[in-house]
């Protein structure tokens, strides 16, 4: 499997992408010439067998992870970097709705999803990268009323309209992202009765 966090800091300091999902055929940046087997080309990490007798999994938690590898394995590489964020969540959903969710979390997660939208090896681990990357944020602003990215008002509420209208990701994450649409738009309208625009006369 891909260990995308290895390669977070190296996008720490790099302006946010933008959140809509990559198609099979676009590339990760209008000006970036490389080929997908170039962007692809990055350090892999064989996942160590899930023991039995490791954090308390059973047998049977071992065996449904490893038949989600193999019928989602985007979504799984996704379910794992959550994991390795909190072991006590197998899954980004079980992560990003927990009750207990810290800030910290929330930006650790949206930096390893920023990081696996990059350079994903695949288009489908890139999209689902993106899609994580927008419920990182959603979640921010959900929860805890807070922007964590530096994107624009107009890109956040693009790609939460995304994950909001994906019927093929988890409907909890859909509805963060639904919560997050309508917790923008209110700091967007308090900006605005606090900071208005000057108008020529």
């Amino acid at each position: 499997m891909k260990n995308y966090k290895h390669l977070s800091h190296v996008f720490e300091l790099m302006p946010d992408d933008d959140l809509a999902p990559l198609s099979p055929h676009e590339d990760l940046d209008p000006g970036d010439t490389r080929s997908d087997d170039e962007i692809a080309d990055v350090e892999t990490e064989v996942a160590a067998p899930v023991s039995n007798h490791a954090g308390g999994e059973t047998m049977e938690d071992a065996l449904r992870w490893a038949l989600d590898s193999i019928s989602q394995p985007s979504m799984t590489a996704a379910d794992w970097l959550a994991r390795d964020i909190n072991p006590s969540h197998s899954t980004v959903v079980g992560l990003l709705t927990d009750p207990r969710l810290t800030l910290t979390q929330v930006r650790q997660a949206k930096t390893v999803f920023k990081t696996m939208r990059i350079v994903g090896e695949t288009s489908a681990d890139r999209r689902i990268g993106a899609r994580m990357y927008a419920a990182a944020i959603a979640a921010a602003l959900a929860r805890f009323r807070v922007r964590v990215s530096t994107q624009s008002d107009a890109a956040l509420l693009r790609g939460f309209q995304g994950l909001l209208d994906d019927r093929s990701m988890p409907m909890p994450l859909r509805d963060i992202a639904g919560t997050a649409l309508v917790v923008l738009r209110e700091l967007v309208l308090m900006d605005a009765e606090h900071h208005p625009r000057s108008r020529s006369a």
